[in-house]
């Protein structure tokens, strides 16, 4: 008797634990910080060098070989769902085995549909072969995954925040949280060094022409559908321009800059446009010319140009 009724309190209290665990695990700041995580990895896994430790040099064989490539073989899918990943080591060694040069035309988070082209080949003797060989190196599934697809966790926590962004929630602190943890990101992929498309073989000939994801499309994804949800919830549309004057600090590259000019142009016409009063319309634009001042100065500093002394 009395050890049951003991071991009966002891999954009492195992119960409440659990519950309480469940509890704090689905509070959204939790969910944020665990999502965020989730998207610092992918960024360290997938874009491990920082600008600077790798240099690619504009190489005119590898165009020679990507015009060969355009006038080759289509290779098609044969698989339905999302592109999870590409073996991409089984196919630099069916390029070489078959002395091709493969570009790919779509990349890691893409939907595929049957029939659709993924790839082209240089001149192919067996082209049902080399298709059936290159769709075996296509992992496709039923959702997107971060293993080779950084943009996938980007979105999960753009879900978070436009979620928290619909009348029936209205949370904007919660959408701010997840534009502070994105801005983190972006901000690190800012400083990362995007992997040279181009797969070489041990002979150094350009073998594997990947398509490639870019800083820009990067940063689309992580600001433009919160943008468009924002638009009248003043708070989250200061803290967007708040987050991307921050993350200009970081930015390096000419046409990453161009990315967030872009984007603050489009802010700045949505802001004189929507229903804001006066004084807030006046705060959105004093914060993108900011925005843009430090866009200049990083600018001057990465080409290497002194700053004037006012002293």
């Amino acid at each position: 008797m009395g050890v049951g009724l003991i071991g009966g309190m002891l999954s009492f209290v195992v119960f409440i634990s659990f519950i309480n665990h469940v509890a704090e695990a689905i509070q959204a700041t939790n969910v944020v910080k665990s999502v965020a995580h989730d998207l610092s990895d992918a960024i360290d896994r997938l874009f491990p060098e920082e600008i600077g430790q790798s240099r690619h040099e504009h190489d005119d064989a590898a165009d020679e070989e990507s015009d060969a490539v355009s006038t080759g073989s289509t290779i098609r899918s044969t698989k339905e769902g999302y592109l999870q990943a590409i073996d991409g080591e089984t196919l630099l060694h069916l390029a070489r085995k078959e002395d091709l040069v493969i570009q790919l035309r779509c990349r890691p988070g893409d939907f595929l549909i049957k029939e659709m082209p993924i790839a082209a080949a240089s001149s192919v003797a067996d082209i049902d072969e080399v298709n059936k060989e290159i769709n075996q190196c296509f992992l496709v599934g039923s959702r997107r995954t971060p293993r080779q697809d950084v943009e996938c966790a980007i979105l999960e926590l753009v879900e978070v925040a436009v979620r928290a962004l619909s009348p029936g929630i209205n949370d904007p602190q919660t959408a701010i949280a997840c534009l502070n943890y994105l801005g983190a990101a972006v901000a690190k992929l800012a400083e990362r060094e995007f992997p040279d498309p181009r797969r070489r073989d041990k002979d150094g000939k350009v073998r594997v022409i990947a398509f490639p994801l870019r800083f820009s499309s990067a940063f689309s994804t992580a600001f433009d559908e919160i943008r468009r949800h924002s638009q009248n919830t003043f708070s989250v549309t200061v803290h967007l321009v708040k987050v991307i004057g921050v993350l200009a600090h970081q930015v390096r590259r000419t046409h990453d800059r161009e990315a967030v000019l872009q984007f603050l142009d489009i802010i700045e016409a949505e802001a004189t446009d929507c229903p804001h009063n006066i004084d807030d319309r006046t705060q959105i634009l004093v914060l993108v010319n900011n925005v843009r001042q430090t866009l200049s100065v990083e600018s001057l500093r990465s080409d290497g140009v002194s700053q004037p002394s006012f002293d």
